[in-house]
């Protein structure tokens, strides 16, 4: 993984598996780094919610699930996300 990191991929599809991996290894950190300012797809602002969700930072994590729902406003993975913020 630390490998994989140091690569430090170009592809934006490498960029997302990678800090995909990092976020499930409980190093959110790195994972938020591997996203930098680089375009979000919907599913980016799903995954950023749940990375920023893991490290207990609400505010950010809100604002990523609030673009995500911009974009999928019928997808129910939002609200149950949007219900565990709340509840967290």
């Amino acid at each position: 993984l630390d490998r994989a990191v140091a690569l430090k991929p170009a592809d934006p599809a490498a960029r997302r598996e990678v800090a995909g991996v990092l976020a499930a290894a409980g190093r959110g950190r790195q994972a938020l780094e591997l996203f930098g300012g680089a375009a979000k797809t919907a599913e980016d602002h799903l995954r950023l919610a749940n990375i920023y969700a893991a490290l207990r930072e609400w505010a950010a994590a809100a604002r990523e699930l609030d673009a995500f729902l911009k974009e999928k406003p019928d997808d129910p993975r939002g609200p149950r996300l949007r219900a565990d913020l709340y509840s967290w």
